[in-house]
């Protein structure tokens, strides 16, 4: 029998012993029962890759893994959460309902600039607002701006339609990248395509663009 206070011995059977209180489930090797993971409230978190730069809040995978709970609930609360990895591109944790609102958001306004497209002078007016979005478009031709739109568009709307988002960052990055040979090239005094048309005596035909 073990001793008990004052060398007494305790005579308790080990149902009547106090019983140490049992640890927290913190840090385990995977969730606790009943802990969700990737839901919150009866709202399902999501998953998707983002940029550097993207989130401006944001928890470790450390902090996840150790507070699934608490991440969860400050998903609930902020909408998104940036969700930060040493050997992997970050991640953003949102809930289902924010995820299929900025869908349906960006398929409402792909839609809408389609629907404008179609009207009489639509293609010009959204032609005149692009350098406001894309400052370096002023450095593409009329053709090219009018490609580079149509081009936009359409990649908005496989985008919202299809799920396909990766189409207008290709589409921006390679217009960019025309526009930025043609900028560098006007730079180093090449002459811009069309310059040989140029009269003699440096007189303009009336067609070419201001440099």
């Amino acid at each position: 029998m073990n001793g008990g206070e004052g060398g007494v011995p305790d005579v308790r059977g080990p149902a009547e012993r106090p019983r140490a209180p049992s640890a927290p489930c913190a840090a385990p090797a995977r969730p606790c029962a009943g802990d969700p993971w990737l839901s919150h409230s009866g709202d399902t978190l999501r998953m998707a890759v983002t940029h550097p730069g993207a989130e401006s809040a944001s928890v470790s995978f450390t902090d996840l893994f150790r507070n699934p709970r608490g991440v969860a609930a400050r998903v609930a609360t902020a909408g998104r959460l940036r969700l930060t990895l040493q050997d992997a591109p970050d991640l953003v944790l949102t809930t289902a309902s924010v995820a299929e609102i900025a869908e349906k958001n960006l398929t409402t306004a792909s839609r809408l600039f389609l629907a404008l497209l179609k009207q009489k002078d639509g293609a010009k007016s959204l032609q005149a607002a692009l350098p406001e979005v894309f400052p370096w478009t002023r450095h593409l031709d009329a053709r090219e701006t009018r490609a580079f739109t149509l081009e936009l568009l359409e990649s908005l709307s496989d985008a919202a339609e299809l799920s396909t988002g990766d189409g207008v960052r290709r589409a921006v990055v390679s217009w960019r990248a025309i526009a930025r040979g043609k900028a560098e090239r006007l730079a180093g005094g090449e002459r811009p395509v069309g310059a040989a048309d140029r009269p003699a005596g440096g007189g303009s035909t009336g067609t070419d663009r201001p440099g």
